[in-house]
């Protein structure tokens, strides 16, 4: 089995979880794998990716590259040499905020994260450290790697813990510490190692229950399970926080319990001196700036001629997604090419920079695509990864950066021709190519697809019938450009019975503060020739913002195809935006719409443990919010559902 994970936001904040055979979408990039074999004695490499919450300096990316060393040899020091960094990407922007594992926040604050204690948050979507503008300090993303990656908690003294009127004591007492006796987890500035069972935190609660008086002056008492590490004898608490939500074992230990693949030897005491090698493998990649690099490819095979729904062929919807992608994506900073496969494949259009003056032409060159031949996926991969290479070496002679190599795979067939796209995957894959796939109707293999995405890092989003292809067009490139979903693929349905005008359809669209602009698409379904004529239909549509104000056209740009209708909103306001569609005509045929804004503060993240399964076992789904704003509402509300393989779906 494998798994995928949507959300949407519907007036209030709401999660749509998803385990689908065979789906898996984008996670986060953190790992710890095995290292090659060295003399050094290396047994894993941990890589991640760091992200500049604001516009960065070149002195702000300097000092960050200098202090990912230290922190590398801190860790490498920790671990008696046996951990390191591996590669190490640095980012800013939305687009890969779901990907890093360090946000650097532009203001000041006490450096946090959330972390799971079998280190499963290290590479779980939107599970990251919180490195404020104060702390960008090699020791601290040391520290909060321990968090992250190791699953390892807080060893330091803190008797009022974060303000409160608990606490956690010390796995060291400050009387026992020396250049062996200490841990990274105690005080990041000033130790070097880890606990190991036979120096780890001698001194916990010893079972007198909560204190009877305030150990905070004016804080109140302390209740429940807080107390557990108390101590009635000392008057304080004296159990480590990791002590208390490890089970009592040592840093060293739950280190060795998470990665039992990497072999590593746990000290009877740490080693004082500093590893002779710890860099041998580092490697830091500054992608700061550039324009994305995107690539659409296209089945045009002669199934994509089928009617699955109305009148129109799966290739009529697939060349409306790419002219959705083209709207939405115009003037955005982005490099397209398109590219085609059947029998063989062909390059419709090379990769050049996407504007508004040359988007008709794009257009122009997805609609002349025919339908016919067999279906060559891995040629297809080929000539996708032919125009990625080509539109590098040329932004690279001319002093130019492109990030965020992407290709956009359609296919509604099984591989019967060519190379073999799994092999073929294997080098995009190594060159760092993004893979997202669209399956399309019941013969896709979806097996393959899903494959390509999750081994890439891509989404996997199924076209369980045509008409849904514009829509998740739409969604992949608000996914390609960092924006935040509102909703996802939210179906209009209206029903008429001999009604004229029919009733409005109702949709609220919150919106938070800062939003550079708010979204709206709207993708006909079942479409037939004389819906096409009526041009969407002729459809009423209103938009009322936060304070009751009807816009009006010239307060928004509006896209019309005979497919879609696109809006965006400029600076919208803070709030709940109304959307009302009034049908004028008699034929009522579906709308699939998706929305969203472009703001990087708000933002939810959806993520499974395991995230890829053969055999039947446990998935722990998380989400997790981050919103670096103040809410206009701040009351969240989370809903989820599970939808299994069959599509049927459980609460």
């Amino acid at each position: 089995m494998k798994t995928t994970w949507k959300w949407t936001q519907t007036g209030l904040l709401m999660m749509i979880l998803f385990l689908i055979t065979p789906i898996l979408t984008y996670a986060g990039s953190g790992t710890i794998t095995p290292a090659p074999a060295n003399p050094a004695g290396i047994r894993g490499l941990m890589n991640f990716t760091v992200n500049f919450r604001f516009v960065p300096t070149a002195a702000d990316i300097t000092n960050l590259q200098n202090e990912l060393r230290v922190a590398n040899d801190a860790i490498c020091d920790a671990t008696d040499g046996q951990i390191v960094f591996g590669n190490i990407t640095i980012t800013s922007g939305s687009v890969n905020e779901a990907q890093a594992d360090i946000w650097i926040l532009p203001d000041p604050g006490r450096s946090g994260v959330s972390f799971w204690t079998d280190g499963s948050g290290f590479g779980r979507d939107g599970a990251h450290i919180n490195l404020f503008s104060n702390g960008v300090d090699g020791r601290t993303i040391a520290h909060e790697l321990g968090h992250l990656a190791f699953g390892i908690g807080d060893e330091y003294d803190e008797q009022c813990r974060w303000g409160g009127p608990c606490g956690i004591g010390p796995a060291i007492d400050p009387a026992n510490v020396d250049d062996r006796n200490n841990t990274i987890m105690a005080n990041q500035n000033t130790m070097s190692e880890l606990t190991v069972p036979g120096n780890h935190d001698p001194l916990r609660g010893d079972g007198s229950g909560c204190p009877t008086t305030e150990t905070c002056t004016g804080m109140g008492l302390c209740s429940g399970d807080a107390c557990t590490g108390f101590n009635g004898g000392t008057g304080r608490y004296e159990a480590s926080q990791n002590t208390l939500i490890n089970g009592g074992l040592s840093d060293w230990e739950v280190l060795v319990r998470n990665y039992p693949a990497l072999g590593l030897t746990m000290p009877l005491l740490p080693v004082a001196a500093v590893p002779a090698s710890c860099d041998g493998f580092l490697n830091i990649i500054t992608q700061t700036e550039g324009s994305s690099l995107v690539v659409l490819t296209f089945d045009r095979s002669g199934s994509m001629s089928v009617q699955d729904v109305g009148d129109r062929t799966r290739l009529e919807f697939a060349q409306a997604a790419g002219r959705a992608f083209v709207d939405l994506q115009r003037n955005k900073n982005i490099k397209l090419g398109i590219v085609e496969f059947s029998s063989t494949a062909s390059t419709v259009r090379s990769v050049e920079s996407l504007t508004n003056a040359n988007a008709n032409a794009f257009k122009s060159d997805i609609n002349s695509l025919t339908a016919s031949g067999n279906t060559a996926i891995g040629d297809g991969l080929i000539e996708s990864r032919v125009q990625l290479q080509i539109a590098q070496a040329v932004a690279a002679a001319g002093g130019e950066t492109l990030t965020n190599p992407t290709v956009f795979l359609l296919s509604d067939g099984q591989n019967n021709r060519g190379a073999d796209p799994d092999a073929v995957a294997d080098n995009l894959i190594s060159a760092g190519v993004t893979i997202h796939s669209i399956p399309v109707g019941n013969g896709a293999d979806t097996e393959l697809l899903s494959d390509l995405a999750s081994e890439s890092g891509g989404k996997m989003l199924p076209a369980y019938t045509d008409d849904q292809i514009p829509a998740i067009y739409a969604e992949l490139a608000a996914h390609q450009q960092g924006y935040s979903l509102i909703n996802s693929g939210v179906n209009f349905k209206e029903h008429i019975f001999f009604e004229f005008p029919s009733p409005a359809m109702l949709l609220t669209l919150p919106v938070e503060k800062n939003a550079e602009g708010l979204t709206i698409f709207m993708g006909l379904k079942n479409v037939q020739a004389s819906n096409l004529d009526y041009q969407n239909i002729s459809r009423s549509v209103d938009i009322i913002d936060p304070e009751g104000h009807k816009l009006q056209k010239d307060e928004y740009e509006l896209i019309d195809d005979a497919y879609y209708r696109i809006y965006r909103i400029a600076n919208p306001k803070s709030g709940n935006y109304q959307l009302f569609i009034l049908n004028t005509q008699l034929v009522t045929p579906d709308l699939n719409v998706v929305s969203f804004v472009e703001n990087p503060l708000p933002d939810f993240y959806i993520d499974a443990e395991p995230k890829v399964m053969s055999t039947p076992q446990p998935v722990k789904i998380s989400g997790v919010a981050s919103y670096a704003v103040t809410l206009f509402d701040p009351n969240l509300n989370f809903e989820g559902y599970v939808e299994r393989p069959d599509r049927s779906q459980v609460p």
